[in-house]
């Protein structure tokens, strides 16, 4: 009889103890995965920033296709990506539009989690944080905005030179003539033409 209480006790130990253990195995999981989602948040908000919206930084938590993507500022933070020190790889447009034409690749693995993608590293570079004369700012983002003011600058001087052009936000300006600018931007001595400069908005392409 003895006996038998004792395995009774015993079995009702293991059923106590594997009770508790599955409950803290449940509580692992739903510890990882919300971990996991976390990560895959902050992964698409890193990307999201990067990639640069038209509706600006809303610090989007998901994925967001090429359509809302601000086309002509993506082309300019590439342009400075691929001309600084930290481009292992040149991006362009075009493999932006590859790499959002879908939110997982071919094995079923989300494209924001894939580290080995000429796009990712563009994304860590514009959210590398540094040390910058205004203190604490993320490398790649402000570096884009320092050659924007470049860009404002030179469109200012050239205004002041006496061309017939209005001093309009550079921004606003045709691919044709954003290119133009960069030019001088990208080298002091190279003359802006001023044929592309005084055409048309309609025109400028």
């Amino acid at each position: 009889m003895k006996k038998i209480v004792k395995v009774g006790v015993l079995i009702c130990c293991f059923i106590a103890i594997g009770s508790i253990l599955y409950l803290r195995y449940l509580q692992f999981q739903k510890k990882e995965a919300e971990e996991r989602e976390w990560e895959i948040c902050i992964a698409y908000r890193r990307q999201n920033d990067a990639l640069i919206r038209k509706d600006g930084p809303l610090h989007l938590y998901e994925y967001s296709s090429y359509e809302h993507i601000d086309e002509k500022e993506l082309f300019v933070a590439l342009h400075v990506y691929n001309m600084s020190d930290r481009c292992k790889e040149k991006v362009t447009l075009e493999d932006v539009k590859k790499y959002l034409s879908s939110e997982f690749d071919e094995e079923g693995n989300l494209y924001v989690l894939n580290k080995n993608n000429k796009v990712h590293d563009y994304i860590e570079w514009y959210r590398k944080r540094v040390i910058t004369d205004t203190g604490m700012d993320f490398e790649g983002e402000h570096q884009i905005e320092r050659y924007w003011t470049r860009l404002s600058e030179i469109v200012l001087n050239y205004v002041r030179e006496g061309n017939d052009f209005p001093n309009q936000d550079v921004k606003s300006f045709s691919y044709e003539k954003l290119k133009e600018i960069m030019k001088k931007a990208d080298d002091p001595s190279y003359q802006i033409n001023d044929d592309i400069m005084k055409k048309p908005i309609n025109e400028a392409e």
